[in-house]
């Protein structure tokens, strides 16, 4: 069996409680044919896990959050994509998730993040996320980190506002 590329999405959702959106999000994600796709600030709580599940027909891994309305990583795997799951882990926050797994006698290491959006907290964050990777990972050496880290390099790119990039030519 040749090694085939791996596919990897990452997405801030920005919350996938209503049904609508979370179905819609799916179908468009099984079209893409993405292998595996890292959501962040899904809002998702330890009880809405199973409607997830429901509507998502491969392995989902998950690292809840506390709040309605913040935080929560969840790692999707289409139904179609070979591999062995060795290992989870995540933190109480909703702000990170790792999967160790297998696809093609390699393994991997994913790790999903939900960086904070205060700066001296990010920072704080992102040394133990350095700390945590080494303690978990099983492969250092093909090892994958994405998610929203909350950094802007220009004060524009926080605006919720969509047309904030549009200019107008006078």
């Amino acid at each position: 069996m040749g090694m085939g590329k791996l596919k990897i999405a990452s997405l801030n959702v920005r919350g996938i409680n209503d049904n609508t959106k979370r179905k819609v999000l799916f179908q468009w994600l099984k079209d893409k044919d993405i292998d595996i796709i890292c959501l962040q600030e899904t809002f998702i709580q330890q009880h809405e896990i199973g409607k997830v599940k429901e509507d998502w027909h491969g392995h989902s891994y998950f690292c809840p959050t506390n709040s309605s309305h913040s935080r929560g990583c969840i790692i999707l795997i289409q139904p179609n994509f070979e591999h062995e799951f060795l290992s989870s882990i995540t933190d109480k926050e909703g702000r990170r998730l790792m999967i160790n797994f297998k696809h093609n006698q390699q393994t991997y290491c994913i790790v999903n993040i939900y960086a904070p959006n205060n700066e001296a907290h990010r920072r704080d964050f992102m040394v133990q996320i350095k700390k945590w990777v080494h303690t978990h990972s099983m492969n250092l050496n093909c090892l994958i980190i994405v998610g929203d880290f909350n950094c802007a390099l220009n004060p524009i790119d926080r605006l919720n506002n969509f047309h904030a990039h549009d200019s107008t030519i006078n």
